[in-house]
């Protein structure tokens, strides 16, 4: 839809004129085509418009029918009606710089998908990884995941992290033991992360990925934490680190004020609000989760700003 948008927004700027002849250009070819005879253009009258072009580029969407995997067919039903250079081609153009970049997210489509954002999380990547860049997800290993539908799916490494836990009313900082494993889904290079021993904590178990018989808030506080120890531990710097809703905002404090100083450097940190009707809210003493001492977690809460991007209007 945005690559139709600025094709339009591009015909529109040669004027009236211009994208009517166009379009008529264009109509008259694939009926030539059909009948197998070489096309003999009129241009139409310029009272034609921007309108008609609008409607034939229109006619050509294939919009999705609720309940369907539209990610996975093409945006249209029959070709463009005009040739407008590479932006109309199936093939996506290559970036001349390739960057790194990292998600994290709670869904991703198709297999862990609750709402909207699994589908914009797989779409942008995806994107990404056909203009020529290095794109990973990050992720929980929830264990209602269809293990059958992550391609290449193996163990990567086990690291340490920092985690907070509830103890007598108080927050006690200790670590936990945490499994790493690699895979791709559909079609998207994926890293997976869940406690290395699910029988010592209930983490991102149960039936379902949200309402399940974990606390989201102590998960998705230790998935941030996480996430941003096996970049660390994997020595990678990652370009752009995306964030993607309430579950991951913590990462963004967490980069800042305690991983920028052991050696994460480079990532640019990117934070998308996809709904603003959930909100994650997080008390100090809960966001101990991250491992944080509640004197560190003080300083984070106390001074921070935030910046909202959101896909609503």
């Amino acid at each position: 839809n945005q690559r139709l948008k600025s094709e339009l927004a591009a015909i529109r700027a040669s004027g009236p004129a211009a994208a009517a002849a166009t379009a008529g250009s264009a109509l008259a070819g694939a009926a030539a085509a059909a009948a197998g005879s070489p096309a003999k253009v009129a241009a139409p009258p310029a009272a034609a418009g921007t309108e008609a072009f609008t409607r034939q580029l229109e006619l050509g969407v294939a919009w999705p029918a609720p309940g369907s995997k539209f990610w996975e067919a093409p945006p249209r039903s029959s070709p463009m009606p005009v040739d407008v250079g590479a932006g109309s081609s199936s093939v996506q153009p290559r970036d001349s710089r390739s960057l790194d970049v990292v998600h994290f997210t709670a869904e991703l489509a198709p297999i862990a998908k609750v709402g909207g954002l699994g589908d914009v999380v797989h779409g942008l990547a995806r994107t990404c990884l056909a203009r020529g860049h290095n794109v990973t997800v990050i992720m929980p290993f929830y264990e209602c995941l269809p293990q059958d539908q992550i391609e290449g799916l193996g163990f990567d490494m086990e690291i340490e992290v920092p985690k907070g836990k509830s103890w007598d009313g108080e927050i006690q900082v200790s670590s936990l033991k945490t499994a790493v494993y690699r895979g791709v889904i559909g079609g998207v290079p994926v890293i997976l992360v869940r406690p290395a021993d699910w029988d010592a904590c209930n983490l991102f178990r149960g039936g379902r990925i949200y309402g399940g018989s974990y606390n989201e808030m102590e998960s998705y506080l230790y998935f941030c934490r996480a996430g941003l120890e096996y970049l660390r531990c994997s020595g990678q710097q990652p370009h752009i680190l995306h964030l993607h809703e309430w579950q991951t905002c913590a990462a963004a404090m967490l980069y800042w004020e305690v991983y920028s100083a052991l050696g994460l450097y480079r990532p640019r940190v990117v934070l998308t609000i996809h709904n603003l009707d959930n909100t994650g809210e997080c008390r100090q003493d809960e966001f101990g989760y991250t491992g944080a001492t509640q004197q560190d977690a003080g300083r984070m809460l106390g001074h921070v700003t935030v910046t909202i991007a959101s896909n609503k209007p």
